[in-house]
């Protein structure tokens, strides 16, 4: 377990440099480095993985380290930047290719959904319902649907929670995308939660 979590500190501290930040260490980001070090251990292959909570606080940051882990773990080797990790996207990015008469963007899409390993940033934050040739079509939820059925991996951040226990009009993942996907997402994703202060107000 102490290999996998300084592997995955390793390509967090990466990831982290990359964006001219320096890695803050603080007992919150360990502990969502060694919940996300159980999951690659554990289940990595087999479930899926939700990182959810506040803004600021390093979710797409660790997705991109996991990408890293994985691509060595599925046998890649050289330098950390020299690994081909598993394909990444935006959700707003995604409804824009779902939406798109350009056959190439048409293309992605499909290979994105088909993809072994995919992570997808930021959902909630695109239109969840796009036009597609005049039809009305919910890009993510397909998707996710799609890859449940499939049995593939997917790793998803997000700033909305899973749900509002209190019934507050808070916009959560359960009233977004609706009960399908949040009932499919209580049984094939593992969840870590980001519950502290961001990065960028320190």
């Amino acid at each position: 377990m102490k290999r996998v979590f300084d592997d995955l500190l390793q390509s967090f501290t990466y990831e982290v440099n990359r964006s001219e930040r320096e890695i803050q260490l603080t007992s919150d980001v360990e502990m969502v480095l060694r919940l996300a070090s159980a999951w690659l251990k554990d289940g990595g292959g087999k479930r899926g993985l939700l990182l959810c909570g506040n803004h600021g606080t390093g979710k797409t940051k660790l997705m991109y380290a996991l990408s890293h882990i994985i691509a060595y773990c599925n046998g890649s080797t050289g330098s950390i930047d020299s690994v081909q990790p598993f394909p990444k996207i935006t959700a707003r990015e995604l409804a824009r290719l779902y939406g798109s008469k350009v056959p190439d963007d048409l293309h992605r899409f499909e290979n994105l959904k088909k993809a072994y390993v995919l992570g997808i940033d930021d959902i909630g934050d695109e239109e969840v319902t796009v036009k597609n040739y005049g039809t009305n079509k919910n890009p993510v939820i397909d998707l996710l649907l799609y890859r449940y059925d499939m049995m593939k991996v997917t790793i998803l951040t997000t700033n909305l929670s899973m749900d509002s226990p209190d019934k507050t009009n808070i916009l959560t993942i359960r009233k977004t995308y609706g009960e399908r996907i949040y009932d499919r997402m209580c049984e094939m994703y593992d969840r870590i939660v980001f519950n502290f202060k961001s990065f960028r107000q320190m």
